[in-house]
Parts: C-alpha cells; structure tokens; sequence
C-alpha cells in the first residue's frame, strides 16, 4: 500500500507538539519543501542495494573518555 503524505497535516500535528513560530504566509514553502524530501525518501527507500554492499563507516572518537 503507497500512502501519500499529508504535509499539511503533518504541519498541523507538529506545529502542537513543536513550539515554532509558524508563520501562515511559509506554509506553502514548508509544504513543498516537505514533498520534496518525501519523493527524495521514496528513491532511496526505493534504491536496490544487497546486504552485500553495505559497509559500515568506523566510529568517530573524539578522544574524550569523560562521557
């Protein structure tokens, strides 16, 4: 099942549960801004890749130990 993104409504809900000053006149731009990253999302979600091709990159220590 393909479900398209509701961004208007992923707005809404976030809106309450982020305090962001949301103005109404970016609405638009936020919408489309996330609709481009869900098609963005759907091509690497989308992307063929083996559990052969994976290799995982080292992890970064910072050298400090206090924490």
């Amino acid at each position: 099942m393909d479900n398209e993104l509701d961004a208007s409504k992923l707005i809404e809900i976030m809106s309450k549960e982020i305090p962001i000053d949301f103005k109404p006149e970016y609405h638009d731009g936020v919408v489309h801004h996330i609709n481009n990253a869900a098609k963005m999302a759907k091509i690497l979600q989308n992307a063929p890749l083996s559990s052969n091709d994976i290799d995982l990159a080292p992890v970064f220590n910072s050298g400090n130990t206090n924490g």
